[in-house]
């Protein structure tokens, strides 16, 4: 909406403004570059408060410009900033320069999709069909509700098949998978000092929820005072700043919308857009229903931690496969589906439910989740299981993670090696589910399911763990998974050079609970 005349909030800011000020929103209206350059003016002066704005307008104007309307302001001219930012974000991408070996990824893409496209037809072979009406079944089932219907016996594809395809890029994974390194293609990945400066706010020297709070009694119920500030504030860049150092539990949600700038209360739209996908999936039988049926039975179903909310995970991810708004909205490209019924919007695969499994913490019903779940999936999930050469995408963060643990600990890279290891395929799961993998299926054999022998962290460093890659953004908060899984190997390094078996090391991994998100981030980056 216009700033000024068809927005009804700003007629009472036309009172309070000056007729200078009027004049200026109303050309900002006219001209999209006066509007960005006038906005971005305002908002410089609205940060600042006081100096040499104020004294130049006089303190009686700062008094007829209310706080609430200042803040207000600020808000605006924040999300019509935003709205300008996605609009030339593809001519920013067009002119960059394309990685070595770009082709080689962009043909790999194509086959793996390509591969998805026949893999999910032939599986509709099997189940009979893309689509089917439900009926009263004898046997007592109703098949009309949303949890009715047998599920898929199998997955559409797992992290070690995308972990394959990955490897293989530009060489035969054959001869590259007992190397020191699972892929031959050449991509740029940050530094160790370059991250050290990028998480600089991850220093010891800046205090954190999840370590500091343990050590002292009144940081918590700070935080707890500043995360109503912020909440008060309903700012996006603030919340963003805040969480970097972590939000408390009970604020966390709010934070959390704060940060995507997400309304405290589900609007009627996206409520009855849930109903209407649930009503589709209760009337329809879908292939991609069954698969995410069988994907929910086999991992969150089968954890102590998440189990009694099956039903609000079902309902997250029934609506997600037929949002028609999640593919444009995704900061990386995802596998192209066609338009007919039948088809989903995100191809399903195994271990997609632990992506909106931690979020049940946070909400009771699918209605109130799902804008946020959709936020997360968008800006960061759908970089973790796709191929391509995004630097936040799996590729770069898998050689990201080699990089670091040849680095830090390269005793260790090779032990693992003499066992017939490959580094990678030990936390690939870490990194595609955000350190909660879910068990290995039976019917997976990439890599001797080596990833089967690792654990995963606990519900609350989970989500400690998020609010610093939210914090810090999609482009460069997903480099933290890297990070902690090179920390926690190299952890427990000499634990591991012990080992002489897989067997044993599977003892080592199967059970990280205990470790601290914080400490080992800190102590890998900064004090090691």
């Amino acid at each position: 909406a216009a700033l000024v005349g068809t927005n009804p909030r700003w007629r009472h800011t036309q009172a309070t403004m000056n007729e200078h000020e009027v004049a200026t929103w109303r050309a900002v209206q006219a001209s999209p570059v006066e509007f960005e350059r006038t906005a971005r003016e305002v908002l410089g002066a609205l940060q600042s408060r006081s100096g040499a704005h104020w004294e130049a307008r006089g303190m009686q104007q700062q008094q007829q410009l209310p706080r609430e309307l200042r803040a207000r302001v600020k808000r605006d001219v924040y999300r019509a900033l935003m709205r300008l930012g996605e609009h030339a974000a593809p001519a920013q991408a067009q002119a960059q320069a394309q990685p070595p070996h770009a082709d080689a990824v962009e043909a790999a893409r194509c086959e793996w999709e390509a591969a998805l496209l026949a893999k999910y037809a032939s599986l509709a072979k099997t189940h009979g069909g893309f689509l089917e009406p439900r009926h009263e079944r004898a046997d007592g089932e109703n098949g009309g509700s949303v949890t009715g219907g047998k599920p898929a016996k199998k997955a559409l594809y797992t992290p070690e098949d995308l972990l394959h395809t990955l490897a293989s890029i530009s060489a035969n994974s054959a001869n590259c998978m007992y190397g020191q390194t699972a892929f031959s293609v050449s991509l740029k990945t940050p530094t160790l000092e370059e991250l050290r400066q990028h998480f600089a706010a991850l220093s010891p020297r800046v205090r954190h929820l999840g370590i500091d709070d343990t050590f002292t009694n009144w940081y918590a119920p700070y935080t707890e005072e500043c995360g109503d500030r912020v909440l008060d504030a309903e700012y996006p860049p603030l919340a963003t700043s805040f969480v970097v150092t972590g939000a408390p539990a009970s604020q966390r949600k709010g934070i959390w919308l704060a940060v995507f700038d997400l309304p405290k209360a589900t609007s009627e739209q996206d409520a009855a857009f849930l109903q209407q996908c649930l009503a589709h999936a209760s009337t329809w039988r879908c292939l991609h229903d069954r698969i995410l049926k069988w994907d929910i039975r086999k991992t969150t179903s089968c954890d102590d931690e998440y189990f009694i909310f099956e039903d609000v995970q079902r309902e997250l991810l029934l609506t997600l496969v037929r949002d028609p708004s999640v593919r444009g909205a995704c900061a990386v490209a995802l596998p192209e589906t066609p338009e007919a019924e039948g088809y989903p919007r995100v191809l399903p695969f195994y271990g997609l439910a632990w992506y909106c499994a931690p979020l049940t913490y946070m909400f009771q019903q699918a209605q109130d989740a799902y804008p946020l779940f959709r936020k997360l999936y968008c800006e960061f999930f759908c970089r973790l299981h796709t191929v391509n050469s995004d630097h936040s995408g799996l590729l770069r963060l898998c050689m990201l993670f080699e990089s670091l643990l040849a680095q830090r600990a390269p005793h260790l890279v090779l032990h693992l090696i003499s066992l017939g290891v490959q580094p990678t395929a030990l936390v690939v799961r870490w990194i595609c589910f955000a350190v909660r993998p879910p068990p290995v299926p039976s019917h997976c054999t990439f890599f001797n399911d080596l990833s089967q022998f690792v654990g995963y962290l606990s519900v609350q460093q989970i989500l400690v763990l998020w609010d610093r890659i939210i914090g810090f953004g999609g482009g460069a908060g997903l480099l933290l998974l890297p990070v902690l899984a090179a920390a926690i190997l190299t952890y427990r390094a000499e634990q591991l050079t012990a080992c002489t078996t897989v067997r044993e090391l599977k003892e080592q991994l199967s059970d990280p609970h205990q470790l601290n998100v914080i400490a080992l981030l800190q102590d890998f980056l900064f004090l090691q």
